[in-house]
């Protein structure tokens, strides 16, 4: 992540961030009831009405741009196919201070954005999704589709390195940054409207290094001061991925703040929990507590449970 896209969350209030057994390798999100996100059944989400099923990626052979488009488009359809039949006014479960509708004004308004900064540069506002136009649900999904569409479009024009807060970066950056950004989105619709969130583990994996790199950046705290809660004197937070216990997230939490390093499942950490990958995203944005049953915790859970508290962006 960013510093615009972090201020741009302050100011509007977003957070951008579930048990295996779903088909087709995706991860299902299960909220327990009383967690943020509510409780879903775990139900397969389909594909009515032509839209891609929320697990999809690109097939593995396709370049890294056509593979980023197909998950921006994909992870677009599965919000607006969890929330077109709630009502617009609703709250969002997962970020309360949202409506439905903001949450959709959000996606098709970020990804505009996002494209107005790949062909000219540095923004000079942050947008407000409570001031985006959606319009009404039936036009949703052409809506969101067409900030996809613009910002993809803007990417395979690029020439060159476009403006970020890390420095120059290849424009693919704000197609990534995006993608990220809708996979929580999706999960948030998906608790929101009690249905099922299947997410790729590729794409969990990659919004789950996002979300660790924005928390762990040295420049955290002088965007976040709360974030100044995460210092410590050593203490070892390890995340490990069901099944893929050699690619897990270790996050070390030093005077400066804390760092986070790749390890494997049996690395020394003072606790340590394990869960299906989408889980872990779930878990690290803040959709699912520390107590959720998807999750395995072992050693000092106090230290899980204040890392949660902290990490509110």
């Amino acid at each position: 992540m960013n510093r615009a896209d972090v201020e741009q969350q302050q100011r509007a209030g977003s957070s951008s961030g579930a048990p295996g057994g779903a088909p087709d390798g995706a991860q299902v999100a299960r909220g327990p009831a009383g967690a943020p996100g509510g409780s879903s059944e775990g139900l397969p989400v389909g594909r009515p009405d032509g839209f891609p099923a929320a697990g999809e990626v690109a097939d593995e052979t396709a370049g890294e741009l056509a593979r980023l488009a197909t998950a921006l488009r994909v992870q677009g359809a599965a919000v607006v196919r969890a929330v077109r039949d709630l009502d617009p006014a609703a709250t969002v479960s997962t970020c309360p201070q949202w409506r439905v509708r903001d949450l959709v004004g959000h996606l098709g308004q970020a990804h505009r954005w996002a494209a107005q900064i790949v062909r000219t540069g540095p923004p000079t506002e942050v947008p407000d999704p409570r001031r985006a136009d959606p319009g009404p649900p039936a036009d949703w999904a052409d809506w969101v589709a067409a900030g996809a569409t613009e910002l993809i479009t803007a990417v395979r024009r690029a020439d060159g390195p476009v403006w970020s807060s890390f420095g120059p970066q290849p424009a693919e950056f704000w197609l990534r940054r995006m993608v990220h950004d809708a996979c929580v989105h999706h999960a948030d619709a998906a608790l929101t409207a009690g249905t099922a969130f299947r997410l790729a583990p590729e794409l969990a994996t990659g919004a789950l290094d996002e979300a660790l790199d924005l928390l762990c950046a040295p420049d955290a705290v002088a965007l976040k001061p709360e974030l100044a809660a995460l210092r410590g004197d050593g203490q070892r937070l390890l995340f490990v991925p069901t099944g893929a216990p050699d690619r897990a997230w270790l996050v070390t939490r030093t005077g400066r703040g804390p760092r986070r390093s790749t390890a494997t499942g049996t690395a020394a950490a003072e606790v340590k929990v394990t869960a299906p990958v989408a889980d872990l995203l779930l878990l690290l944005t803040r959709r699912l507590p520390p107590t959720a049953p998807q999750l395995t915790r072992t050693g000092d859970t106090t230290l899980l449970d204040h890392w949660w508290e902290h990490t509110a962006l």
